[in-house]
């Protein structure tokens, strides 16, 4: 299989970026169409019409919904335009976070998911010091018939402080590295060693 990470940084009045996980699970020919639905998102995300103006929340999570329209007509016509391309092989994880640069963290996380199953796993400090790891896409319904206008089928939005990590993984993870040995680092480990 082939995996394409990327994250995306615009630091304007506010700290913000767009993120995320592309992963085919079969053989594929040119690696480089993977590279560029990573590349399509930040053109669409941070397309400067909008970022220009004051922004805040609901401007941050139209724009994210704009941008999963934009690639879903992207992936669309690589189904099209491809034969050895197989949609239900693909997993797409997306994901944008907003935040003030008074607070010194991201405030607002935007993340939808289509195609395979993902998992997108949080750690948070709970106000009493206990650390907890959440899979925010476990209750998610996945569906398994490729709707070539809505591939993404639901975005997920929530405030994160500024202590949180964010752990973005395919079944490639989950299947080397037990859930028990991934928790254990994202709670105990600084960021960088966690990886």
């Amino acid at each position: 299989n082939f995996v394409h990470t990327f994250l995306f940084q615009k630091n304007d009045i506010r700290l913000n970026l767009v993120f995320g996980m592309i992963e085919y699970d079969g053989e594929l020919m040119d690696t480089s169409i993977i590279k560029a639905i990573g590349d399509k998102v930040r053109t669409y995300y941070f397309d400067d019409d909008i970022w220009n103006e004051e922004v805040n929340n609901e401007m941050q999570e139209q724009q994210f919904e704009n941008t999963l329209q934009k690639i879903n007509n992207r992936i669309n016509n690589l189904i099209n335009n491809y034969d050895a391309w197989d949609p239900k092989l693909l997993r797409v994880v997306i994901g944008s976070l907003l935040g003030s640069l008074e607070k010194k963290g991201f405030s607002k996380l935007c993340l939808s998911q289509a195609g395979l199953p993902a998992k997108v796993l949080i750690c948070h400090e709970l106000k009493s010091g206990e650390i907890k790891v959440i899979d925010i896409l476990s209750g998610q319904e996945l569906v398994n018939e490729v709707n070539p206008l809505k591939i993404f089928s639901q975005i997920v939005t929530g405030q994160l402080s500024g202590a949180d990590r964010i752990l973005l993984g395919g079944h490639a993870l989950f299947e080397t590295v037990s859930a028990e040995e991934i928790k254990r680092a994202l709670t105990s480990l600084a960021p960088q060693a966690a990886l």
